[in-house]
């Protein structure tokens, strides 16, 4: 069985020839095994030095009584018997469990963890972390999952490696372990509460999975534990093309992330529901309570009408523009960039460099008199022409009325849009360009009053383009602040 055990810890390059291992050890069958097969593998690598390289951890969780202690000593007799390591950690998961209101199985299961990575980081970043999980546990957890409604991650069950945590035995039935240890004659403890039904995986284990075993198919861990497999190879290749797809169609900001619909649009449905789920879980830091239905209200929205938006658990907002989807995370931060974006303004007085909070660039601010000639007149054509630069610009600063500001939109803003005059508000024109709404607060506007002279990046207003009559002009060019 060892040989198994080590052709699966080289499968998937679990211990590596300078790694260390901390290994969670209950006094269980599954435990106890674990312990001989990475005692019996590091000597394989390292001779005597194996000693330096595994440590044991055990946790007690404050329950059980008689029965913890009875485990805790059980350990301490084996480690020392064998000559390993054994670091000890107390905890109180009881009032753990109240305190974060979950149960005290979930509290037991986070607790260890925590003990255990905390124990790795203190030996060291070229540690892991060994547990003893076996294919009947991940068969329960992959009917579990079934059970509560899951995608494919979750009919995955449980990974041979994540991160830095191992799991050498997963390639091991129960029964399995439980043989190996028998025919050693080595002993070990059996936790009371693996045989009540309180918890949810013990009544999986003990009146569904034996079930099937007696009574569908003797082979049945194998065959879901080989299914699982299946999956997670499937889940691995699919979230590469979930991720290489997802990068060409966002663009973000710090508070939102943009899909453009254009390009979602003609992708097959299953990769545009994972896309927008990848999308969901990076905005909000996780996918907490993000179920399928929620998924499928995006995607409907998404073919709705522009403006619209939905709510989605963990306060996120989802909004439907002209051109893409806006995922945004409503945090109190948020409200802090809104005061940012509604009152910063830069007054434009004498030539020089001007900055605007909030904004990523510069501008360099300059002022040019022309005397009449035809060096004026060649000169003006030449401004005339390069009006089509995005962000370099000239405007007849004769023409201005008011002090000049730098600074992002307000309420009653307009242009000048013909040689008619005709006024359009700033609003329409963001409409008109398509311009997202969680976009059109953060660009900078050139005001004179509420006219606004340019929208940088975009238009500028009829009424301030420089003509071959201007004497006085006004240059402002965006440049990278250095």
């Amino acid at each position: 069985m060892y040989d198994k055990v080590r052709r699966y810890i080289d499968r998937f390059d679990m211990i590596r020839q300078s790694e260390r291992v901390v290994a969670g050890i209950s006094g269980g069958a599954d435990s106890v095994c674990l312990l001989f097969m990475l005692k019996r593998f590091l000597y394989e690598q390292s001779g005597e030095d194996y000693c330096s390289r595994l440590t044991a951890i055990h946790v007690h969780h404050g329950i059980r009584g008689e029965e913890a202690r009875r485990d805790l000593e059980f350990v301490k007799r084996l480690c020392e018997r064998e000559g390993i390591e054994l670091v000890l950690r107390y905890y109180d998961v009881p009032g753990y469990s109240g305190e974060h209101r979950i149960s005290c199985e979930e509290a037991g299961r986070l607790l260890r963890y925590q003990a255990m990575g905390e124990l790795a980081a203190e030996r060291g970043n070229n540690t892991k972390i060994a547990v003893a999980h076996n294919s009947n546990d991940n068969a329960e957890t992959v009917l579990h999952n079934l059970s509560r409604g899951t995608g494919l991650k979750g009919l995955g069950g449980i990974a041979p490696l994540n991160r830095n945590i191992i799991r050498p035995l997963l390639c091991l039935e129960r029964k399995e372990i439980e043989k190996y240890l028998a025919d050693n004659e080595i002993s070990y403890i059996t936790d009371s509460t693996n045989l009540e039904t309180e918890y949810t995986r013990n009544r999986i284990r003990l009146h569904v999975l034996s079930v099937m075993q007696q009574e569908i198919n003797p082979k049945c861990v194998e065959h879901i534990s080989s299914a699982s497999e299946n999956v997670r190879e499937a889940e691995a290749f699919l979230e590469k093309i979930t991720n290489q797809m997802y990068e060409k169609v966002i663009y973000t900001d710090n508070n939102y992330i943009c899909i453009r619909k254009e390009e979602l649009y003609p992708m097959d449905i299953y990769i545009k529901k994972r896309i927008l789920r990848q999308a969901v879980g990076r905005i909000a830091g996780g996918l907490k309570d993000i179920t399928r239905t929620h998924i499928e209200d995006v995607l409907a929205l998404m073919k709705g009408e522009p403006g619209k938006y939905i709510h989605l658990p963990g306060g996120i907002i989802v909004r439907n523009d002209y051109n893409c989807l806006i995922f945004e995370n409503k945090e109190p931060d948020n409200e802090r960039d809104k005061q940012v974006y509604a009152h910063s303004k830069t007054m434009i007085c004498n030539p020089g460099i001007y900055r605007l909070e909030g904004y990523g660039y510069c501008f360099e601010v300059s002022e040019i008199f022309l005397d009449s000639g035809d060096e004026t007149v060649n000169f003006l054509k030449k401004c005339i022409k390069n009006q089509e630069n995005l962000y370099t610009k000239c405007f007849d600063y004769d023409k201005m009325k008011f002090a000049v500001q730098l600074r992002y939109r307000m309420s009653g803003d307009y242009l000048t849009i013909d040689s008619r005059l005709s006024h359009k508000k700033l609003k329409s024109y963001f409409v008109d360009k398509k311009i997202p709404q969680t976009e059109r607060g953060r660009i900078p506007l050139l005001a004179d009053g509420n006219h606004i002279i340019w929208v940088v990046g975009g238009r500028i207003s009829e009424e301030y383009k420089i003509t071959e009559s201007t004497r006085h002009i006004l240059k402002i060019e965006r440049k990278d602040i250095i």
